[in-house]
């Protein structure tokens, strides 16, 4: 645009990394005790648990028609986005940093990781796709009651929401997992003025 000032996404591309840059500096005062290696990887184990366990109990709660179960699963869900958002907290919202904010290693590395979910995203869909397709057809050539093929539909779309939302985690996992410990004095002890 000639003679207006700046176009529309140049300023929502300021407007986003600002707004960015606000959000890190809030996250920044909390958790500081905690923003070390050992505590992230104990993080991520406990969160990947957490949530194994959960779509285990949901498979299982569907299958035995158990509301008990259906209840634990909630509450395990719950944790783990609790625990996820304490491991986003930590690693400073670095696995959506806009590409403004990153240099070019952390960019590349962002790029790579979302590359990588990419393919997990394909692989699992065409898995669950043919599971729900064929195992459908094949159900009711058994002879299944329809009450089983709703059982079999709900349980796989279950398992694959949750997978998919666990495959949407994995740039914050790895990051998590390998950022090296922060040596910024701020961001360990701040009130050490």
């Amino acid at each position: 645009m000639t003679g207006r000032g700046t176009s529309p996404m140049t300023r929502y591309r300021r407007h986003r990394l600002d707004s960015f840059e606000r959000r890190r500096d809030v996250l920044d005062s909390r958790f500081h005790r905690w923003r070390n290696r050992r505590h992230r990887r104990a993080l991520v184990l406990l969160f990947c648990g957490a949530y194994h366990t959960g779509v285990t109990l949901g498979v299982a709660a569907v299958l035995l028609e158990q509301a008990t179960l259906l209840a634990m699963t909630a509450a395990l869900c719950l944790a783990s986005c609790a625990i996820w958002s304490m491991i986003r907290t930590l690693i400073r919202l670095e696995d959506m940093a806009p590409p403004e904010f990153l240099d070019e290693y952390e960019l590349a590395r962002q790029l790579r990781l979302r590359a990588t979910t990419t393919h997990f995203y394909y692989a699992i869909g065409l898995v669950y796709a043919g599971i729900i397709t064929f195992g459908s057809v094949w159900a009711l050539d058994r002879g299944w009651a329809m009450r089983d093929l709703y059982d079999l539909t709900y349980t796989t779309g279950m398992t694959m929401f949750l997978i998919i939302g666990l495959i949407g985690a994995i740039p914050g996992l790895v990051l998590a997992w390998t950022l090296p410990d922060p040596t910024d004095p701020d961001l360990l002890f701040p009130d050490a003025d």
